[in-house]
C-alpha cells in the first residue's frame, strides 16, 4: 500500500467513524440510549451493524465517546479555540454569556445530558467535570500574567458553568410546559418535563427508571 492509499484510507476510517458518532448522538438525544439499536446507528450512518463494530466494540464505548465529543459542559473547549484563541485578556462571564448561546441552539446536547442523568444515574457526570475543569484551569492560566494558585477561581467558574446550564435546562424544559399546557395548575416533576421535552418514545423508555429513582 502506497502513502497517498494509506492516506485515503485514513480519511475514510475518520468520515465512517464521525458518521457513526453524530448517528448515535442524535439517536440517543431522541429516544435514549436503551432505546437506541446497534442497527439503528449503523443504518443512520449508513453503514453496516457489523461494520460498526471495526471502530466499536460496544453500544456503551459509542455512548462513551458522544458524551466526550457533545456534552454541553464541554463545549467549553470548543469556544476556547474558535473564538478566544489568541487573546490576550477574555472576560470569563463573556464566555459564559456565549455559552449560553451555543447550548440554546443544541437542544441535543441538553437532552443527552438528560440520558446520563436518568439512564445512568449520572455515572458519567464526574468524569465530564473532570474535563470542564481541566478546560477551565487551562482557560484561567492562559489570562494570568503571575504565577498565582488558581484552583479557587476554577472551582468558581465550574460550579458557575454548570450553574447556568442547569438553568438554562429548567428554563427550556418550562418553555415546553407553557406551550402545551394551558393549566396553571400543572405538576411539574421530572417525569412531565422529560415527556414534553422529548416527547412520549423516550419518556416511556425511560419510565421503569424513574420509578425506581424515586
Amino acid at each position: 500500500m502506497n502513502s497517498r492509499t494509506a492516506q485515503n484510507g485514513d480519511t475514510a476510517f475518520s468520515q465512517t467513524r464521525f458518521q457513526i458518532i453524530e448517528s448515535a448522538f442524535h439517536l440517543f438525544a431522541k429516544q435514549g440510549y436503551h432505546a437506541t439499536a446497534m442497527r439503528q446507528i449503523a443504518r443512520n450512518a449508513g453503514v453496516l451493524t457489523s461494520n460498526v463494530y471495526n471502530y466499536f466494540n460496544s453500544k456503551g464505548a459509542i455512548y462513551q465517546t458522544v458524551l466526550k465529543q457533545h456534552h454541553p459542559w464541554l463545549a467549553f473547549r470548543e469556544e476556547l479555540t474558535a473564538r478566544y484563541s489568541g487573546s490576550a485578556t477574555v472576560s470569563t462571564f463573556d464566555l459564559l454569556q456565549f455559552l449560553a448561546g451555543k447550548w440554546q441552539q443544541n437542544p441535543d446536547g441538553l437532552r443527552l445530558h438528560l440520558v446520563e442523568l436518568l439512564e445512568f444515574q449520572g455515572q458519567h457526570i464526574a468524569m465530564i467535570y473532570n474535563r470542564l475543569q481541566r478546560m477551565i484551569a487551562s482557560f484561567i492560566s492562559c489570562q494570568r500574567t503571575k504565577d498565582i494558585s488558581i484552583s479557587q477561581e476554577v472551582e468558581q467558574c465550574s460550579a458557575f458553568t454548570v450553574a447556568l446550564f442547569y438553568l438554562l435546562m429548567f428554563d427550556q424544559c418550562l418553555k415546553q410546559v407553557e406551550r402545551q399546557t394551558t393549566s396553571r395548575k400543572t405538576m411539574v416533576d421530572l417525569k412531565t418535563l422529560l415527556k414534553l421535552w422529548n416527547g412520549d418514545a423516550f419518556s416511556a423508555t425511560s419510565h421503569n427508571r424513574l420509578s425506581h429513582a424515586r
